[in-house]
C-alpha cells in the first residue's frame, strides 16, 4: 500500500519543482458533470473487462478441474501478451493523438487507418508465429508435462490477434466522446461466451473454451467493432479490412511454409524453436517486401515515418 501511495505523492511534488504552474481547486459542476458522465462508462468498461477476462477462468476452474485451468491460464496469457502488449503500448500514444485530433475528421481517419496498419504489421505474423512454434515451445520452454496446452495456446494466440487489432478502436471512441460503446459492445461479448462456453467446454475441455473465447472475437465482435469504428470515421468497413489483408497474407505465407519444413523433418524440439524463429521472421519480411513493391501496401512510409518521429 505504501508503495502504491509513494509512487503518485513522489511524482506529484516533483512536478512543483519542474513547473510553475500551481493548481488549485475550485467548483466547476459542469466539468464534474462531464467527467462523472464520462467516467461512469470507463468504470462500467472496466468492470466488464474484468468480468470477461476472468470469467472463463472461473469456469474453466469450476466446470473442469484446477489442472484444466492452469493449462488454460498459461495458455490465455502466452497466447495474447505479445500482440497485446503491442497494442498497449500503441494505445499510449494514440488516445491522446486521437483526442487532439477529434475536431478533424479526415485527421482522425488517416491516423486510426495507419495505427491499425502498423498493429495488424506485428500482430498477425506473432499469433501465426505462436501457433506454429507453440508445438516445440512448450516442451523445450516449459517442459512435457505442459504438452496438453499446445492446441489452446494455437487457438488463443488468434484472440491475441484479435484483441490486438480492435484495442486500438477503442482509444477511438474514447477520444469521439463514445466510452458508452466499450461497455455495450462489453456486454455483447459477455453475453455470447455465457452462450457458447458451455457446449463447447463439455464437448472439447480447455480446447472448446479457446475456441468460444476465439469466435466470438471473430463473430461478431471484430465485425461490429470494424463497423462502428468505420462509421464514426464516414468511412467504409472495407478501408479497414483491407489493412489486414497484407499482413495476413505475408503471415500465412509465413506459416504454411515453414509447417511443411517441419512435416519433413525430423528435427528435435529444440533445434525446431531455434530454426523456426528467425526463419519465421525472414520469411515475413521477405513476403512483406514483396508485396510492397507489388502492390504499395503503405508500411514501408509508416515506419519512415516512425522513424522520423522518433528523430
Amino acid at each position: 500500500m505504501f508503495a502504491s501511495l509513494a509512487k503518485p505523492a513522489t511524482r506529484t511534488t516533483v512536478s512543483y519543482f519542474l513547473d510553475d504552474f500551481r493548481p488549485r481547486p475550485f467548483p466547476e459542476l459542469g466539468a464534474a458533470k462531464e467527467l462523472i458522465q464520462f467516467g461512469k462508462w470507463m468504470t462500467g468498461s472496466s468492470i466488464l473487462g474484468f468480468i470477461y477476462s476472468e470469467g472463463d477462468d472461473a469456469f474453466v476452474g469450476w466446470f473442469l478441474s484446477a489442472t484444466a485451468l492452469g493449462f488454460y491460464q498459461y495458455a490465455y496469457r502466452m497466447a495474447d501478451m505479445p500482440a497485446t502488449q503491442l497494442s498497449g503500448v500503441l494505445s499510449q500514444v494514440t488516445f491522446p493523438t486521437y483526442s487532439a485530433l477529434q475536431e478533424d475528421i479526415g485527421e482522425v481517419r488517416s491516423a486510426v487507418l495507419q495505427t491499425t496498419r502498423l498493429t495488424a504489421f506485428f500482430a498477425f505474423p506473432t499469433a501465426f508465429g505462436i501457433a506454429l512454434v507453440a508445438p516445440s515451445f512448450v516442451p523445450v520452454v516449459l517442459g512435457e508435462q505442459w504438452i496438453p496446452m499446445v492446441v489452446s495456446m494455437q487457438i488463443l494466440a488468434f484472440y491475441g490477434l484479435f484483441h490486438a487489432i480492435t484495442r486500438n478502436f477503442g482509444e477511438l471512441w474514447k477520444s469521439q466522446g463514445r466510452p458508452d460503446l466499450q461497455v455495450k459492445l462489453g456486454l455483447v461479448r459477455i453475453g455470447c461466451l455465457a452462450v457458447a462456453v458451455w457446449p463447447a467446454a463439455a464437448a472439447w475441455g480447455i480446447e472448446g473454451v479457446a475456441l468460444a473465447v476465439t469466435g466470438i472475437y471473430l463473430f461478431p465482435m471484430v465485425p461490429l467493432d470494424v463497423y462502428i469504428t468505420a462509421n464514426m470515421l464516414e468511412t467504409t468497413s472495407a478501408k479497414f479490412y483491407r489493412e489486414f489483408v497484407y499482413p495476413l497474407v505475408a503471415a500465412a505465407t509465413m506459416f504454411g511454409s515453414l509447417w511443411y519444413v517441419r512435416t519433413v523433418t525430423e528435427w528435435s524440439s529444440l533445434v525446431e524453436l531455434v530454426v523456426l524463429v528467425p526463419a519465421g521472421a525472414a520469411v515475413y519480411a521477405a513476403a512483406s517486401l514483396l508485396l510492397e513493391e507489388q502492390f504499395e501496401w503503405g508500411i514501408r512510409r509508416i515506419f519512415g515515418m516512425v522513424i522520423q518521429g522518433i528523430k
